[in-house]
C-alpha cells in the first residue's frame, strides 16, 4: 500500500483499462455519431457531405423540440424523485430493522 502512496505511476497503469474502456464504448461513439451527422448517409450506400444541413433541419423540427422536452422531464424527474427515495431507503435500512 505504502508502494501505491509513492508512486502515482501505478495508479495509472491501473486505470488505464477502465478508461481505455470508457474511450471505446462511450466517448468514441459520442464523437463519430456527431461526425455522422454531418453527411447524408443512409448506413449502406456512401456517405455524402451535407455540413450543417442536418442539424439545421432538426432545429426546424417540431417533434426534435418535444423530444427535448420529454427528456428534460424524465431528467427532472429522475433527480426529484429517484434521489430522495433512493436516500429515504438507504436510511431506513441503515436504522435497526
Amino acid at each position: 500500500m505504502e508502494a501505491l502512496k509513492r508512486n502515482p505511476r501505478i495508479i495509472l497503469l491501473g486505470l488505464l483499462p477502465a478508461l481505455a474502456l470508457y474511450v471505446l464504448f462511450v466517448v468514441w461513439p459520442i464523437l463519430r455519431s456527431f461526425w455522422f451527422g454531418f453527411f447524408d448517409w443512409n448506413g449502406l450506400s456512401q456517405p455524402v457531405f451535407a455540413g450543417l444541413d442536418n442539424f439545421a433541419e432538426i432545429f426546424g423540427d417540431p417533434v426534435f423540440w418535444l423530444s427535448l422536452k420529454n427528456n428534460f422531464l424524465v431528467v427532472i424527474a429522475s433527480v426529484l424523485l429517484q434521489i430522495p427515495l433512493g436516500l429515504l431507503a438507504a436510511v431506513l435500512l441503515n436504522g435497526r430493522v
